[in-house]
């Protein structure tokens, strides 16, 4: 495990926009080394003046090879319930029949008024 104070990442935070950052709760980082921990120093800032800085040390993820990507998905595929995913497209299949059988009927109800009806449009069927 390494240590690094990367300043590329302070001089990025540094540039990201104060009005932003001013109304989240939580802050993204891009970009981090795998399996290398980071210092990050936060306060709060109001009224009244700056808080008490708080240090936070945190360790990223080391990399994932693609043998452990797939022991990974494999883990969660077992774990799988089909049930769940029939019935999910039955639903949405079965939503679909019935809009569409819905819009056919509209439109053949709509071919087959009389000609001289009140809404006489030139594009009737």
């Amino acid at each position: 495990m390494r240590y690094v104070r990367n300043e590329h990442l302070s001089d990025a935070l540094e540039r990201t926009s104060r009005a932003r950052l001013l109304l989240q709760r939580q802050l993204e980082i891009y970009h981090l080394i795998p399996n290398t921990t980071y210092e990050f120093r936060i306060w709060g800032n109001n009224q009244l003046g700056a808080g008490e800085i708080v240090t936070i040390l945190s360790t990223t993820q080391p990399r994932m090879e693609e043998k452990d990507l797939v022991r990974r998905i494999m883990i969660d595929a077992k774990n799988f319930d089909t049930r769940v995913w029939i019935a999910a497209v039955g639903i949405v299949m079965g939503t679909l029949v019935i809009l569409s059988l819905g819009t056919c009927i509209v439109l053949y109800k709509e071919c087959r008024e009389p000609a001289g009806s009140t809404n006489d449009f030139s594009h009737r069927c």
